[in-house]
């Protein structure tokens, strides 16, 4: 029977338990020359509900996958449409389909575990506080900010190392999202998963509840556990 691999699968969910996201990249500071200072205007500029333009705010709309039914899906089922769609366009044997199911399962899953950890171990506070705080007392983001801390990207947890695996298995190809043309929305067609992915991580800057480096560093993590789990022998050498 075509099993995944003991030893394999035991390293990744022992590097999932533990693993972190890399320290923070920008030193928290509320001066007005600093970096940090800069990532939360780019955000007011960019995110807010009354300074974002009408393309940034439904492109943060798009990806936010919230609403109940007849209106928006959760962020697993956008994601897993995008998977099967691809799988589709590719022509993909049952075999294919398991391998790749099974791979951006374990994305879907480590992902969120290592990048949930993460925020309550460095516990940073979202752009909407920030920028209270320190540059328009009257802002509010595009959606809604949740209530745990911010760094790194909970969307990109779940979209990073799903899509690498994608690029791994299937290479970087076009792709066209269709999920919300219920809504009378048109499709949004991507020239690769890459640049799918990166919509994906800007949307949350123009959503109003992310830095850009946060974004950053999530992609990054992203890739990196998306190869690691792209090595993983899912079916036997008979496939």
């Amino acid at each position: 029977m075509p099993i995944l691999s003991g030893m394999s699968s035991y390293i990744l969910l022992r590097y999932s338990l533990t693993a972190l996201a890399p320290p923070i990249p920008v030193s928290y500071s509320t001066l007005l020359t600093s970096q940090f200072y800069q990532q939360a205007k780019e955000v007011h500029d960019l995110g807010g509900a009354t300074t974002a333009t009408p393309a940034n705010a439904a492109t943060a709309r798009w990806w936010a996958d919230a609403g109940g039914p007849g209106v928006g899906y959760p962020a697993p089922y956008h994601l897993t449409s995008i998977i099967t769609k691809v799988l589709e366009n590719h022509n993909a044997g049952l075999w294919k389909t398991a391998e790749v199911y099974a791979k951006t399962g374990i994305g879907l899953k480590d992902g969120p575990i290592i990048t949930f950890r993460s925020k309550y171990h460095y516990n940073l506070l979202r752009p909407i506080t920030y920028i209270k705080q320190n540059i328009n007392n009257t802002w509010n983001s595009v959606i809604p900010a949740p209530g745990y801390p911010e760094y790194p990207s909970g969307l990109i947890s779940n979209i990073g190392p799903a899509i690498q695996v994608l690029i791994r298995e299937s290479g970087d190809v076009p792709v066209t999202d269709d999920i919300y043309t219920f809504r009378g929305l048109p499709a949004r067609q991507f020239s690769s998963l890459s640049v799918l992915r990166k919509e994906a991580a800007d949307s949350r800057i123009y959503a109003g509840i992310h830095y850009r480096f946060a974004q950053e560093v999530s992609v990054a993590m992203g890739i990196d556990l998306g190869n690691q789990i792209a090595r993983i022998r899912v079916v036997g050498p008979e496939y």
